[in-house]
């Protein structure tokens, strides 16, 4: 209204014709500004509708493990084992693995310490040996799909070596004809597949778009391209994320710590159909 009124007493000013043409330009000028600024919040709007059809209106940022947890056997090297059928071993079953070993070796301290503050929990499976003995494997476990750690999707050969997380597939073992004569062999089954954990991952929403330019056509696509900038907001760090075990063994989330927002980096492709999301990357 300020900026309508300095321009109402300007007009006053000047003579009449002088007025009208200067009117009609102001009109032009603040006609033009409100298109543009119409076109941004359309361009804003159907960007918002293209990340929430990718599902990335809300994201993760996650730091990928500098170790390997995974499943560590190698105490029993060179033993045949079997594992008895039990939630997360069973041929029927998906477990979330953090790390799984046998029970009576130390676990890797970030195991440990995750276990201690309920993050991860521990399970006790009998374990039975070819040889002769029994022993017992420690299984950590995640929630199912727990948002707070991303996964590697394994899955074992079956009837093979995969997976040390294997259970007989008949209640004895089977003699096989070699060279040497008859030798026992195990026939395994293992979970039809297992998520391994492979980092740890915080929330992020988006707070905004930003730096919404068009470019000239791509000529290899044949379509106009649009680029943009989302702007990510975290959900906080959780207190285990920020403790010393952590820290020295998988690192800090520096940049969210120090409150800055995190910047993912757009392009689209604009077509008869909208907007095609072609490429989201974090900005470094």
């Amino acid at each position: 209204m300020g900026m309508l009124r300095s321009l109402a007493r300007t007009f006053s000013r000047l003579p009449r014709l002088a007025q009208i043409g200067g009117g009609v330009a102001a009109l032009v000028v603040v006609g033009a500004g409100v298109s543009s600024l119409a076109e941004r919040s359309g361009d804003e709007v159907a960007i918002r509708a293209v990340l929430a059809a990718h599902q990335a209106i809300d994201t993760r940022s996650c730091l990928t493990f500098r170790f390997a947890p995974g499943l560590n056997f190698e105490s029993w090297a060179g033993r045949q084992f079997w594992m008895a059928s039990t939630p997360w071993t069973a041929p029927d079953r998906h477990p979330f693995i953090f790390y799984a070993g046998p029970a009576d070796d130390t676990a890797p301290e970030i195991v440990a310490d995750l276990a201690h503050r309920g993050v991860l929990e521990r399970h006790l499976v009998p374990v039975s040996f070819l040889s002769g003995g029994v022993a017992s494997a420690a299984i950590y476990t995640t929630r199912a799909n727990d948002p707070d750690f991303s996964y590697e999707l394994v899955q074992p050969n079956f009837m093979q070596r995969g997976s040390p997380l294997g259970t007989l597939a008949w209640p004895n073992s089977v003699s096989v004809a070699q060279g040497n004569g008859p030798q026992p062999a195990l026939y395994l089954l293992h979970p039809y597949l297992i998520s391994q954990v492979s980092g740890v991952c915080v929330g992020l929403h988006l707070s905004g778009i930003t730096e919404i330019k068009s470019h000239d056509r791509d000529y290899w696509a044949g379509r106009d391209v649009m680029t943009a900038t989302a702007v990510y907001r975290s959900d906080g760090l959780k207190d285990w994320m920020q403790s010393p075990v952590f820290r020295r063994t998988i690192g800090s989330f520096q940049n969210l710590e120090n409150g800055k927002d995190i910047r993912h980096r757009l392009v689209f492709h604009r077509g008869s159909k909208g907007l095609e999301l072609v490429g989201n990357q974090e900005e470094q």
